[in-house]
């Protein structure tokens, strides 16, 4: 699911590029396994509540903090391994949103995590409570939500690859 960075020059470009490729297989990914399982679980409902254990708001809750979680703590030791192989270039270093991140990995992880969960109840949850007050079809549910975790995976990757690269010993990079 990552782009293989093995004997590949260690290159702005190529980090991109490298990052790029990560991005879309994590966004396709998460689409097609966030949608088929959302329909997997609720496919045979005729709707689904908004509330209670089984509603969409817990639902989308939890996996809005729980995806962001697993997949950062993944992916910052996926990419600080390549930082220390020399297999990806330190290009965010000096980069804005790097430096307003938390340098501690572990914090960081959690105010993405944070920023998942908040993003799902507002961004997500609270129109499909107003679209949907007694229930969402499955199949409009499905779709939202593997579109939703796909986005969240890519920002994921990108946030991921910021922070691993703020305690490399690699020099920034000049541009290409």
């Amino acid at each position: 699911m990552f782009a293989d960075t093995k004997g590949v020059s260690s290159t702005p470009t190529n980090t991109r590029a490298a990052i790029k490729k990560d991005v879309i297989l994590n966004f396709i990914g998460n689409l097609v396994g966030g949608a088929g399982g959302a329909w997997l679980l609720f496919g045979a409902m005729t709707s689904i509540a908004p509330h209670g254990i089984k509603g969409f708001i817990a639902d989308l809750s939890l996996t809005g903090f729980a995806l962001p979680l697993l997949l950062g703590s993944i992916l910052i030791y996926i990419y600080r391994r390549k930082h220390v192989d020399e297999a990806l270039c330190a290009i965010y270093q000096n980069d804005y949103i790097a430096r307003r991140l938390p340098k501690n990995r572990a914090v960081a992880i959690v105010a993405i995590s944070i920023f998942g969960l908040l993003s799902t109840s507002l961004l997500i949850s609270l129109p499909l409570y107003i679209l949907y007050p007694d229930g969402v079809p499955p199949l409009i549910y499905a779709a939202v939500k593997g579109l939703w975790l796909g986005l969240i995976s890519a920002i994921a990757v990108l946030l991921a690859t910021r922070i691993a690269s703020l305690d490399s010993k690699q020099p920034a990079p000049e541009a290409d």
